[in-house]
This record gives C-alpha cells, sequence and structure tokens, in this order.
C-alpha cells in the first residue's frame, strides 16, 4: 500500500478513482467563531476530534470536552449527549464537517463547527486568559472528558 501525499481532496481534484462507502447527508453546519463559544462555555459541549495533532497545540482546559478523534468517531459517538450544543473542533477546521455530516447522520440536530478550528481556539483563549488576569478574576472549575484513543 502506498500513501498519497496529496490527501483526498487532491486525490480528487486529479479525477482518481474513489470508492464511497457510506452517503453522508448534506447538511449545513452552522460555524461559531470561537469568542461566542468561550463566552458561552458552560452552554455547550466541544467534541475535538483533532486527536494528537491538535494536543500539539494546546489542551482544552475550559468547558466541557470530549476528546474523540474523527478516526473513532463511529466507534464512540454514543458518549455525546443529544441535550447540549455540540462545537466540533479540530487543528484548521478542515474536518469538522465530516464529522458533522457523520453525527447528523446519527440523529444529532444540535451541531456546530468552531471556525477557524483549534488554532483559533487557543489563539482566543490566550487573549481572554490575559484580560482575565489583568482584571483579576479567576476561572471557574470545568470537566472535561478523555475518551481513550
Amino acid at each position: 500500500m502506498k500513501l498519497y501525499n496529496g490527501g483526498l481532496p487532491d486525490w480528487i481534484r486529479r479525477r482518481y478513482p474513489v470508492i464511497r462507502t457510506v452517503n453522508y447527508p448534506k447538511v449545513n453546519i452552522p460555524k461559531v467563531f470561537p469568542e461566542h463559544v468561550y463566552k458561552n462555555i458552560n452552554k455547550v459541549v466541544i467534541l475535538d476530534i483533532g486527536g494528537e495533532a491538535l494536543r500539539r497545540i494546546g489542551e482544552f482546559h475550559r468547558g466541557d470536552v470530549i476528546h474523540i478523534p474523527l478516526d473513532d468517531l463511529e466507534e464512540k459517538y454514543t458518549v455525546l449527549p443529544k441535550d447540549k450544543k455540540i462545537v466540533i473542533v479540530d487543528v484548521m477546521g478542515k474536518q469538522e464537517n465530516i464529522a458533522g455530516r457523520f453525527l447528523t447522520m446519527k440523529g444529532y440536530t444540535n451541531l456546530a463547527e468552531m471556525a477557524g478550528g483549534g488554532r483559533a481556539w487557543f489563539k482566543t483563549i490566550r487573549v481572554n486568559e490575559m484580560e482575565r488576569k489583568k482584571s483579576g478574576v479567576r476561572p471557574g472549575k470545568e470537566k472535561e472528558k478523555v475518551i481513550k484513543e
């Protein structure tokens, strides 16, 4: 087996054959900006699908976070709540739609994608944490769930 460096999008652009085994629904999952998520952190669940790549640029320390790499989502998605908005985030915001389409197919309706991905989130956190330190406000205790990879 050979690996193709350009990834699947480049493979398709070059018109190489692709066999689709699942037809995911075409859905428009709304994008939310990191600032909005930060302000509403106790009302959402952050679904980190980025795995190790996302953890290399930062850790989520606020809010209700569930870590399920995209490759494991099909096996572990049932731990996600259906009664809260789920904000999907990966490193660059490129694969959130894949996860959202899969979750829509499984009956999840209250979904959003993090605009800008994890990089934008961590930039927002750094800015807000610096402002909080200046003002002397201390963060509350939030919970985090880790689904082992």
